[in-house]
């Protein structure tokens, strides 16, 4: 491992995922109240809508974020490698064809090879 690697015992992973799930479960619940919004029914929407574009299942990740930017939370996804990021079209796909979001960024960081 390199020196300047973070070990997984360090990681902050864990504690800002636990974090995002706290505001996406808030944020169900607020619309809930306010809207009668039913998350199990929206995330299942995705789903199919999704498998019906795609022919693939969608990663439990890939609904959060889309369940929210429906809720209109701030989203950022990191993906580890520059291939990941570009070959997820699927993902792209959710959120831009089933979700209505018409712009989705993505910004890598490119190191050259040595």
């Amino acid at each position: 491992m390199p020196e300047n690697a973070i070990p997984m015992t360090n990681s902050r992973h864990p504690r800002l995922a636990e974090q995002s799930q706290r505001r996406l479960d808030q944020a169900r619940e607020t619309a809930h109240q306010k809207t009668g919004y039913d998350s199990e029914a929206t995330r299942q929407a995705l789903v199919n809508r999704y498998g019906e574009l795609t022919g693939n299942t969608a990663y439990k990740w890939q609904l959060d974020v889309a369940e929210a930017l429906i809720l209109k939370l701030d989203c950022v996804v990191s993906f580890i490698t520059l291939t990941a990021a570009l070959s997820n079209f699927h993902f792209r796909a959710l959120c831009i064809f089933i979700v209505g979001i018409t712009k989705v960024d993505i910004t890598s960081p490119v190191v050259p090879l040595n």
